[in-house]
């Protein structure tokens, strides 16, 4: 690890596609992601590269072939590690993923790391999706604000998920355990007319939270959860993501806004092919988060 300070210049971030944070790049100009990929049968394709959201959720309803997703192999790392380092100038790489409980992707960035004799510090930030996308655009406005260590980058990004909560409402649980993240019994609960389930991630690992009947129902649920675990004075940081259901996010997004007017609402997006695999269409998921410091 180096121990001189960093900045936006000097330091890159690198995701994986289950951030669903596509435009990260435009979002800030040291900001990289590299794609997961999706199958149906023997046809592979990149996340958001080769299949969008819509055509995703499109197809998802139509082919025959349930999807299967895959994580980058090291040589995808290593080659975008390499363009940051040879290409752009970057001088160190901090790469962000999703919880090594649910998927190989940190392993493998990993394997792409130790290539790169300490340039590439790889950090399991214990969530996904839009927990992921809010950890990172942390570490990037810290880096934005100056220079600053390394250690205090790790830091933002390790302790994210103590800070923050994911809650995901379902009209299913069939995609969940049908790639293995879920008991069957679970899947059953949550097959039950009108029911939405509620999950959460508890250190990495999917957890159930709880269960809710209707729209109006889910919208009170999510806004007593954050009424409860959240102050009104407190600095929070808001993402919202959808499974082809966007007046379901934009409900949520306005009711965070009616419950906590001071937060800051970084990012209402769909989610992507990989995380749609696991999720299935209907779904909406919320993360609030502290600010750090």
């Amino acid at each position: 690890m180096t121990s001189e300070a960093l900045t936006a210049e000097r330091c890159a971030i690198v995701l994986d596609s289950t951030s669903d944070l596509p435009d990260c790049r435009e979002r800030h100009a040291n900001m990289r992601m590299v794609p997961l990929t999706v199958r149906f049968g023997d046809e592979e394709l990149l996340d958001y590269e080769e299949i969008s959201p819509q055509r995703f959720y499109e197809r998802l309803a139509t082919d025959p072939l349930p999807p299967h997703t895959a994580a980058p192999p090291p040589e995808r790392f290593a080659l975008c590690y390499r363009e940051l380092f040879e290409r752009d100038g970057f001088e160190h790489v901090l790469s962000l993923h999703l919880s090594e409980a649910l998927s190989a992707t940190v392993d493998s960035a990993r394997l792409a790391a130790a290539e790169f004799g300490g340039r590439v510090t790889v950090v399991d930030t214990r969530t996904v999706s839009i927990g992921l996308a809010l950890a990172a655009l942390g570490v990037a406005r810290q880096l934005d604000d100056g220079p600053c260590a390394l250690a205090d980058l790790v830091a933002t990004a390790e302790g994210f998920h103590k800070r923050s909560r994911l809650v995901f409402a379902f009209e299913t649980l069939e995609f969940l355990q049908r790639n293995g993240r879920i008991g069957r019994g679970q899947a059953l609960v949550g097959g039950l007319l009108g029911v939405r389930p509620l999950l959460t991630l508890v250190d990495g690992e999917v957890e159930p939270l709880g269960r809710v009947r209707g729209h109006a129902r889910l919208l009170a649920e999510l806004e007593r959860l954050v009424c409860e675990e959240t102050r009104p004075d407190e600095r929070l940081r808001v993402g919202v993501a959808h499974a082809q259901a966007e007046n379901i996010a934009n409900d949520i997004a306005e009711t965070v806004r009616q419950a906590r007017p001071e937060a800051v609402i970084e990012l209402v997006a769909p989610l992507g092919a990989v995380v749609g695999t696991n999720t299935g269409p209907g779904g909406a998921g919320l993360v609030w988060a502290r600010e750090s410091g």
